[in-house]
């Protein structure tokens, strides 16, 4: 947009004049007029640069600013004009690229309530100070989202919504949530009704996420760091029922990682057939184990040993992974390493790594397995090609359940 500047305001010559006389004298006051034309463009627009440099302008440009509360118009505009020209690279059809999947942070949006609702507005801000937005896009229709937050500087909470998700058409999506889940310190509960929103996905690559909302508001998502995609998460546990309390921290748990995956808590009881002695026992409890794997499935497999027992987590792999190779379960011959507590260690990074790789692989399912008093099976150990223990303390089933858990969600 072209500006004038003049400073000069008593001036009233038309622009002619200014032309053929920039300067003008009077006898006892010589003054000078200075004419400024400039044409505001961002740099990135006038080099030409590529979707790279583009994306990189955008997020320095939305960085540290609360998700674009604290951006003047100025810096809204800017926004704007970076995405409408990284638009022209997305690819044709947004919505069958898989890079939609994922863990993603809402870095910005042009209206302040659209990602947060109340709790992102003026008054909101004031009461609600948020600490992360976050996005989780599931295979093959689930959207979660999630705000936290410290309440009067000191209470921590999160709202959450799970909706699923339809598609419009090449671009438009159509999400129905259910009711809103409010957690404020000790306190829990739903409100409220359903909702729908509808969104445009404009541009996506492995790095960010533009979308467009139904009244016009502008939405950057950032992929979170060592995420690709979530996957959903099976803890088998055999042994006796839980303990009352045990049970609720376990559903605490549950609750926490909701956000991150779909999370399932299976319990076989311990001697399932009452068998008389040790080997009976071991074989039951192995062919219970052994029914919540399909036989058709392709897996991979690593193991955890306990003092208490084996943890073996499996992999298993979707057919139409890409950048691995698959093997086929009933004829995966894997190399066993079983480890008592004297065994390898594993650092709580090494498990955030070992499962964060197992999601950017094309694997769609992580299974855990904590065996009962004497251990595991046959036919689950001969699928275990890696071995470490959890602890060398000896633990017990629900305790080791537990420690699993808050390792799985940290």
């Amino acid at each position: 947009m072209a500006s004038l500047s003049l400073f000069h305001p008593a001036f009233r010559g038309s622009r002619t004049q200014l032309e053929q006389k920039p300067w003008i004298r009077q006898r006892h006051r010589p003054t000078r007029v200075v004419l400024v034309s400039s044409i505001a463009v961002p740099g990135e627009l006038r080099a030409g640069r590529g979707p790279s440099d583009l994306v990189s302008s955008i997020l320095s440009k939305v960085a540290q600013t609360d998700a674009g509360v604290s951006l003047n118009k100025v810096g809204h505009k800017e926004v704007a004009d970076v995405a409408q020209e990284l638009q022209k690279y997305c690819v044709d059809e947004p919505l069958k690229c898989p890079l939609i999947f994922g863990e993603w942070d809402v870095v910005y949006c042009s209206r302040p309530t659209s990602p947060g609702g109340g709790y992102r507005s003026a008054l909101g801000r004031l009461i609600f100070k948020t600490k992360e937005m976050i996005q989780v896009v599931e295979s093959p229709d689930i959207v979660k989202n999630k705000v936290c937050f410290t309440a009067l500087g000191f209470l921590d909470g999160e709202v959450s919504l799970k909706g699923k998700l339809t598609a419009l058409d090449d671009k438009w999506i159509q999400v129905v949530f259910e009711p809103p889940e409010l957690k404020v310190g000790s306190l829990e509960f739903k409100y409220g009704f359903e909702s729908e929103v509808k969104l445009a996905i404009t541009y996506i690559d492995d790095k960010i996420r533009l979308g467009e909302g139904s009244k016009g508001s502008l939405f950057v998502f950032q992929r979170r760091e060592n995420m690709q995609r979530a996957l959903p998460t099976r803890i088998i546990t055999v042994g006796k029922t839980k303990s009352k309390g045990i049970k609720l921290l376990v559903d605490e748990y549950s609750q926490k990682m909701e956000p991150y995956c779909d999370f399932e808590d299976v319990q076989i009881r311990s001697n399932p057939k009452n068998a008389r002695d040790v080997k009976a026992q071991i074989k039951d409890e192995d062919l219970a184990v052994m029914s919540h794997i399909k036989p058709d499935d392709w897996a991979l497999y690593f193991a955890l040993v306990t003092g208490s027992g084996i943890l073996v987590i499996v992999f298993v792999a979707a057919s139409l992974g890409k950048q691995f190779v698959v093997i086929p379960f009933l004829n995966f011959n894997a190399e066993v390493v079983m480890l008592d507590e004297r065994g390898i260690d594993m650092r709580s990074e090494q498990l955030a790594e070992l499962i964060g790789d197992a999601g950017n692989t094309g694997a769609s399912r992580l299974l855990f397995c904590i065996g009962g008093p004497y251990g595991h099976g046959r036919q689950l150990q001969e699928r275990a090609n890696m071995s470490l223990r959890l602890s060398s303390m000896v633990l017990n089933h629900q305790i080791a359940l537990l420690v699993l858990m808050e390792q799985i969600y940290r």
